[in-house]
Protein backbone atom coordinates (compact mmCIF):
# COMPACT_ATOMS: atom_id res chain seq x y z
CA UNK A 1 0.00 0.00 0.00
CA UNK A 2 1.18 3.17 -0.60
CA UNK A 3 1.95 5.33 2.22
CA UNK A 4 0.16 9.04 0.45
CA UNK A 5 -3.20 6.14 -0.24
CA UNK A 6 -3.64 6.06 4.04
CA UNK A 7 -7.07 6.77 4.60
CA UNK A 8 -6.46 10.03 6.52
CA UNK A 9 -9.99 9.41 8.02
CA UNK A 10 -8.68 6.00 9.17
CA UNK A 11 -5.64 7.45 11.41
CA UNK A 12 -7.03 8.54 14.73
CA UNK A 13 -3.64 8.47 16.85
CA UNK A 14 -0.52 9.44 15.55
CA UNK A 15 2.85 9.13 17.35
CA UNK A 16 5.76 11.57 16.30
CA UNK A 17 8.90 10.59 17.30
CA UNK A 18 11.57 13.50 17.73
CA UNK A 19 14.44 12.45 20.35
CA UNK A 20 17.77 14.37 19.37
CA UNK A 21 18.62 18.11 20.56
CA UNK A 22 16.57 21.75 20.84
CA UNK A 23 17.43 22.82 17.25
CA UNK A 24 16.47 19.48 15.80
CA UNK A 25 13.15 19.36 17.51
CA UNK A 26 12.50 22.98 16.46
CA UNK A 27 13.09 22.51 12.67
CA UNK A 28 10.85 19.27 12.91
CA UNK A 29 7.81 21.68 14.33
CA UNK A 30 6.87 22.66 10.50
CA UNK A 31 6.14 18.84 9.81
CA UNK A 32 4.21 18.18 12.65
CA UNK A 33 1.93 21.04 12.08
CA UNK A 34 1.68 20.24 8.13
CA UNK A 35 0.52 16.46 9.81
CA UNK A 36 -1.86 18.03 12.05
CA UNK A 37 -3.35 19.91 9.03
CA UNK A 38 -3.25 16.48 7.12
CA UNK A 39 -4.65 14.19 9.88
CA UNK A 40 -7.43 16.89 11.14
CA UNK A 41 -9.41 14.32 13.33
CA UNK A 42 -6.37 12.52 14.64
CA UNK A 43 -4.83 12.67 18.47
CA UNK A 44 -1.33 13.66 17.92
CA UNK A 45 1.58 12.85 20.59
CA UNK A 46 5.20 13.20 20.45
CA UNK A 47 8.16 11.36 22.23
CA UNK A 48 10.66 13.20 23.32
CA UNK A 49 14.03 13.44 25.79
CA UNK A 50 13.66 15.70 28.69
CA UNK A 51 15.93 17.95 27.54
CA UNK A 52 14.10 19.57 25.05
CA UNK A 53 10.34 18.78 25.98
CA UNK A 54 10.30 22.75 26.49
CA UNK A 55 10.59 23.60 23.14
CA UNK A 56 7.19 22.25 22.80
CA UNK A 57 5.06 22.81 26.23
CA UNK A 58 2.03 24.42 25.59
CA UNK A 59 2.60 25.14 21.50
CA UNK A 60 -0.44 23.37 20.96
CA UNK A 61 1.30 20.94 18.52
CA UNK A 62 0.51 18.37 20.13
CA UNK A 63 -1.93 16.82 22.10
CA UNK A 64 -0.01 14.87 23.97
CA UNK A 65 3.89 14.53 25.52
CA UNK A 66 5.67 11.05 25.92
CA UNK A 67 9.75 12.45 27.85
CA UNK A 68 12.46 9.86 28.19
CA UNK A 69 15.90 11.01 29.78
CA UNK A 70 19.10 10.10 27.70
CA UNK A 71 21.68 8.47 30.43
CA UNK A 72 24.30 11.64 29.13
CA UNK A 73 22.25 13.97 29.92
CA UNK A 74 22.91 13.25 33.56
CA UNK A 75 19.76 12.00 35.42
CA UNK A 76 20.20 8.65 35.43
CA UNK A 77 22.73 7.05 37.74
CA UNK A 78 22.95 3.52 35.64
CA UNK A 79 22.43 1.99 32.16
CA UNK A 80 20.02 0.09 33.61
CA UNK A 81 17.77 2.87 35.68
CA UNK A 82 17.82 4.69 32.17
CA UNK A 83 16.30 1.61 29.95
CA UNK A 84 13.65 0.77 33.31
CA UNK A 85 12.20 4.37 32.53
CA UNK A 86 12.06 3.50 28.60
CA UNK A 87 10.71 -0.03 29.37
CA UNK A 88 7.47 2.12 31.43
CA UNK A 89 7.59 5.13 28.38
CA UNK A 90 7.29 2.06 26.00
CA UNK A 91 4.48 0.41 27.61
CA UNK A 92 2.21 2.83 28.27
CA UNK A 93 3.03 4.22 24.44
CA UNK A 94 1.89 0.55 23.56
CA UNK A 95 -1.40 0.96 25.66
CA UNK A 96 -2.13 3.89 23.22
CA UNK A 97 -2.68 1.54 19.98
CA UNK A 98 -1.46 3.85 17.85
CA UNK A 99 -2.20 3.46 14.21
CA UNK A 100 0.61 5.39 13.02
CA UNK A 101 4.41 6.34 14.08
CA UNK A 102 6.44 8.75 12.28
CA UNK A 103 10.49 8.96 13.19
CA UNK A 104 11.14 12.56 12.21
CA UNK A 105 14.63 12.16 11.71
CA UNK A 106 16.19 13.36 9.03
CA UNK A 107 18.35 10.31 8.02
CA UNK A 108 18.53 6.78 9.27
CA UNK A 109 19.07 6.13 13.16
CA UNK A 110 18.83 2.32 14.29
CA UNK A 111 17.74 3.37 17.94
CA UNK A 112 14.79 5.25 16.50
CA UNK A 113 14.04 2.84 13.80
CA UNK A 114 13.80 0.79 17.04
CA UNK A 115 11.54 2.60 19.00
CA UNK A 116 9.36 2.80 15.82
CA UNK A 117 9.06 -1.11 16.04
CA UNK A 118 8.51 -0.90 19.76
CA UNK A 119 5.50 1.31 19.66
CA UNK A 120 3.19 -1.61 18.14
CA UNK A 121 2.14 1.23 15.28
CA UNK A 122 0.28 -0.30 12.73
CA UNK A 123 2.41 1.82 10.02
CA UNK A 124 5.60 3.04 10.79
CA UNK A 125 7.02 5.92 8.69
CA UNK A 126 10.79 6.61 8.88
CA UNK A 127 14.37 7.37 6.38
CA UNK A 128 15.96 4.23 5.26
CA UNK A 129 19.69 3.95 3.89
CA UNK A 130 19.77 3.16 0.13
CA UNK A 131 21.21 -0.48 1.00
CA UNK A 132 19.90 -3.15 3.72
CA UNK A 133 17.03 -4.83 4.91
CA UNK A 134 16.82 -4.96 8.35
CA UNK A 135 15.65 -0.67 7.85
CA UNK A 136 12.62 -1.97 6.03
CA UNK A 137 11.57 -5.01 8.52
CA UNK A 138 11.41 -1.66 11.27
CA UNK A 139 9.51 0.24 8.96
CA UNK A 140 6.75 -0.58 6.49
CA UNK A 141 6.55 2.85 5.00
CA UNK A 142 10.27 3.37 4.04
CA UNK A 143 11.58 6.33 2.49
CA UNK A 144 15.01 5.88 1.18
CA UNK A 145 17.06 9.02 2.51
CA UNK A 146 18.97 11.64 -0.22
CA UNK A 147 22.17 12.63 0.59
CA UNK A 148 22.11 15.94 -1.27
CA UNK A 149 22.25 18.72 1.19
CA UNK A 150 18.73 20.34 2.70
CA UNK A 151 17.72 22.37 5.59
CA UNK A 152 16.53 20.36 8.30
CA UNK A 153 13.06 21.35 8.08
CA UNK A 154 13.41 20.21 4.54
CA UNK A 155 14.50 17.09 4.83
CA UNK A 156 11.76 16.01 7.55
CA UNK A 157 9.08 18.10 5.35
CA UNK A 158 10.03 15.20 2.81
CA UNK A 159 9.50 12.62 5.11
CA UNK A 160 5.86 13.51 5.98
CA UNK A 161 5.61 14.41 2.19
CA UNK A 162 4.84 10.54 1.29
CA UNK A 163 1.89 10.52 3.23
CA UNK A 164 0.40 13.10 0.58
CA UNK A 165 1.03 16.08 2.83
CA UNK A 166 2.08 19.03 0.71
CA UNK A 167 4.56 22.21 2.37
CA UNK A 168 2.69 25.00 3.02
CA UNK A 169 5.03 26.59 4.21
CA UNK A 170 4.18 26.65 8.19
CA UNK A 171 7.10 28.41 10.24
CA UNK A 172 8.73 26.95 13.29
CA UNK A 173 6.52 26.84 16.41
CA UNK A 174 7.38 27.24 19.62
CA UNK A 175 5.35 28.69 23.05
CA UNK A 176 6.62 31.28 24.96
CA UNK A 177 6.32 30.53 28.54
CA UNK A 178 4.77 33.58 30.25
CA UNK A 179 5.81 32.97 34.01
CA UNK A 180 9.58 32.52 32.60
CA UNK A 181 9.07 36.12 30.33
CA UNK A 182 7.70 37.92 33.36
CA UNK A 183 10.41 36.94 35.20
CA UNK A 184 13.02 37.61 32.60
CA UNK A 185 11.15 41.52 32.43
CA UNK A 186 11.49 42.17 35.94
CA UNK A 187 15.31 41.54 36.06
CA UNK A 188 16.05 43.35 33.18
CA UNK A 189 13.82 46.26 34.27
CA UNK A 190 16.11 45.82 37.80
CA UNK A 191 19.17 46.66 35.47
CA UNK A 192 17.53 49.79 34.33
CA UNK A 193 16.08 48.25 30.77
CA UNK A 194 13.00 50.31 29.48
CA UNK A 195 10.56 49.32 26.90
CA UNK A 196 11.81 51.79 24.34
CA UNK A 197 15.05 50.24 24.52
CA UNK A 198 17.12 48.02 21.90
CA UNK A 199 17.71 45.24 23.46
CA UNK A 200 20.32 42.79 21.64
CA UNK A 201 20.67 39.37 23.45
CA UNK A 202 24.72 37.65 22.83
CA UNK A 203 24.80 33.98 23.74
CA UNK A 204 28.39 32.85 24.16
CA UNK A 205 28.16 29.19 24.29
CA UNK A 206 28.14 26.10 21.96
CA UNK A 207 28.60 22.38 22.83
CA UNK A 208 30.99 21.89 20.14
CA UNK A 209 34.80 22.96 21.03
CA UNK A 210 35.20 23.61 17.15
CA UNK A 211 32.50 26.03 17.13
CA UNK A 212 33.02 28.35 19.82
CA UNK A 213 34.36 31.89 19.53
CA UNK A 214 37.46 33.63 21.69
CA UNK A 215 35.90 35.24 24.36
CA UNK A 216 37.70 38.49 23.81
CA UNK A 217 35.78 38.92 20.60
CA UNK A 218 32.29 38.91 22.31
CA UNK A 219 33.55 41.45 24.59
CA UNK A 220 34.65 43.67 21.84
CA UNK A 221 31.26 42.86 19.91
CA UNK A 222 29.65 43.78 23.43
CA UNK A 223 31.39 47.27 24.05
CA UNK A 224 30.92 48.15 20.51
CA UNK A 225 26.62 47.51 21.42
CA UNK A 226 26.91 49.50 24.38
CA UNK A 227 28.56 52.52 23.24
CA UNK A 228 25.47 52.96 20.64
CA UNK A 229 23.65 52.77 23.89
CA UNK A 230 21.68 49.77 22.92
CA UNK A 231 21.22 47.11 25.78
CA UNK A 232 22.68 43.73 25.82
CA UNK A 233 21.82 40.39 27.76
CA UNK A 234 24.45 37.98 28.07
CA UNK A 235 23.37 34.76 28.29
CA UNK A 236 25.02 31.16 28.24
CA UNK A 237 25.27 27.38 29.26
CA UNK A 238 25.53 27.25 32.78
CA UNK A 239 27.82 24.99 35.23
CA UNK A 240 31.40 24.65 35.20
CA UNK A 241 33.26 24.00 32.01
CA UNK A 242 35.24 21.04 33.53
CA UNK A 243 32.18 19.18 33.71
CA UNK A 244 32.53 16.17 30.84
CA UNK A 245 28.53 15.99 30.83
CA UNK A 246 27.74 19.38 30.57
CA UNK A 247 30.31 21.48 30.32
CA UNK A 248 29.34 25.16 30.90
CA UNK A 249 29.94 28.87 30.73
CA UNK A 250 29.93 30.40 34.05
CA UNK A 251 33.98 31.43 34.13
CA UNK A 252 33.31 33.14 30.54
CA UNK A 253 30.42 35.26 32.14
CA UNK A 254 32.15 36.27 35.05
CA UNK A 255 35.08 37.02 32.69
CA UNK A 256 32.68 39.27 30.29
CA UNK A 257 31.64 40.80 33.33
CA UNK A 258 34.95 42.51 34.69
CA UNK A 259 36.33 43.48 31.13
CA UNK A 260 33.48 45.41 29.53
CA UNK A 261 33.22 48.72 29.56
CA UNK A 262 29.83 49.82 29.54
CA UNK A 263 27.41 48.12 31.06
CA UNK A 264 26.31 44.04 30.71
CA UNK A 265 23.65 42.27 31.81
CA UNK A 266 24.28 38.66 32.75
CA UNK A 267 21.13 36.81 33.10
CA UNK A 268 21.96 32.79 33.74
CA UNK A 269 19.41 30.37 32.64
CA UNK A 270 18.98 27.17 34.14
CA UNK A 271 16.10 25.90 31.82
CA UNK A 272 15.30 25.92 28.25
CA UNK A 273 11.86 27.62 29.17
CA UNK A 274 13.81 30.70 30.65
CA UNK A 275 16.31 30.98 27.67
CA UNK A 276 12.95 31.24 25.29
CA UNK A 277 11.53 34.00 27.70
CA UNK A 278 14.24 36.29 28.24
CA UNK A 279 14.98 35.56 24.51
CA UNK A 280 11.16 36.62 23.32
CA UNK A 281 12.41 40.03 24.71
CA UNK A 282 15.28 40.33 22.62
CA UNK A 283 15.31 42.41 19.20
CA UNK A 284 18.85 41.07 17.91
CA UNK A 285 19.87 37.62 19.22
CA UNK A 286 23.94 37.35 18.36
CA UNK A 287 24.50 33.47 18.78
CA UNK A 288 26.75 30.42 17.89
CA UNK A 289 25.42 27.33 16.06
CA UNK A 290 23.17 25.78 18.75
CA UNK A 291 20.07 25.62 20.49
CA UNK A 292 19.43 29.26 21.73
CA UNK A 293 19.68 30.24 17.62
CA UNK A 294 16.84 28.00 16.85
CA UNK A 295 14.79 29.53 19.70
CA UNK A 296 15.92 32.92 18.01
CA UNK A 297 14.43 31.92 14.45
CA UNK A 298 11.50 30.42 15.92
CA UNK A 299 10.47 33.67 17.82
CA UNK A 300 11.30 35.85 14.51
CA UNK A 301 14.20 37.19 16.38
CA UNK A 302 16.30 38.41 13.60
CA UNK A 303 19.88 36.10 13.84
CA UNK A 304 23.46 36.38 13.80
CA UNK A 305 25.22 33.11 13.43
CA UNK A 306 28.60 32.52 13.69
CA UNK A 307 29.08 29.08 12.39
CA UNK A 308 32.19 26.91 12.85
CA UNK A 309 32.49 23.25 11.18
CA UNK A 310 28.48 22.71 10.94
CA UNK A 311 27.02 22.61 7.67
CA UNK A 312 24.99 25.78 7.28
CA UNK A 313 23.18 25.02 4.47
CA UNK A 314 21.50 21.96 6.98
CA UNK A 315 21.31 24.18 10.42
CA UNK A 316 21.34 27.66 9.73
CA UNK A 317 18.63 28.96 11.11
CA UNK A 318 15.26 29.09 9.34
CA UNK A 319 13.35 32.23 7.79
CA UNK A 320 13.77 35.05 6.51
CA UNK A 321 15.89 38.15 8.45
CA UNK A 322 19.25 36.04 9.65
CA UNK A 323 22.29 36.12 8.61
CA UNK A 324 25.22 33.56 9.09
CA UNK A 325 29.34 34.23 9.27
CA UNK A 326 31.18 31.33 8.08
CA UNK A 327 34.74 31.03 7.10
CA UNK A 328 37.09 28.18 5.52
CA UNK A 329 39.44 28.25 7.80
CA UNK A 330 36.98 28.41 10.72
CA UNK A 331 35.41 30.57 13.36
CA UNK A 332 38.77 31.93 14.98
CA UNK A 333 38.82 33.15 11.10
CA UNK A 334 35.48 35.17 11.84
CA UNK A 335 36.89 39.02 13.22
CA UNK A 336 35.06 41.18 15.84
CA UNK A 337 34.46 43.94 12.34
CA UNK A 338 33.35 40.51 10.55
CA UNK A 339 30.20 41.20 13.13
CA UNK A 340 30.19 44.63 13.84
CA UNK A 341 29.45 45.21 9.70
CA UNK A 342 26.55 42.99 9.88
CA UNK A 343 25.17 44.48 13.43
CA UNK A 344 25.45 47.70 11.17
CA UNK A 345 23.29 46.58 8.78
CA UNK A 346 20.30 45.28 10.64
CA UNK A 347 20.56 48.36 12.98
CA UNK A 348 17.32 50.69 13.03
CA UNK A 349 18.64 54.22 11.69
CA UNK A 350 18.34 55.96 14.80
CA UNK A 351 21.37 53.73 16.29
CA UNK A 352 23.38 53.38 13.18
CA UNK A 353 23.95 57.04 13.35
CA UNK A 354 25.54 56.84 16.99
CA UNK A 355 29.44 57.68 17.03
CA UNK A 356 30.75 54.24 16.59
CA UNK A 357 33.05 53.49 18.39
CA UNK A 358 36.59 51.85 17.03
CA UNK A 359 37.65 48.80 17.43
CA UNK A 360 40.43 47.28 16.39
Amino acid sequence: MRSGLLDKNSIKKILIIRNDNIGDLICTTPAIQAVRKRFKNASISILVNRYNKDVIDGSGIANECFVYDKLKHGRHKSRLSAWLEMYRTFSEIRKREFDLVISCRSSYSPSVARMAYFTGARWRLGYVPQKGILPRFFYNIPVVAEKKPLHEVDKVYRLVASLGIENDNEGLAINIPEAEKNRAWDFLKEHGVKKDNYLAAIHISSRRPENRWPIERFIKIINFLTSKDIKVVVLWMPGDDTNPMHPGDDRKAESIKEKVHGDVILYKTESVKELIGVLSLCKLAICLDGGAMHIAAALRIPVIALFGSTDLAVWGPYGKGHTVIKKEDGIESISAKDVMDVINSKLPKRLMEKERMVVK
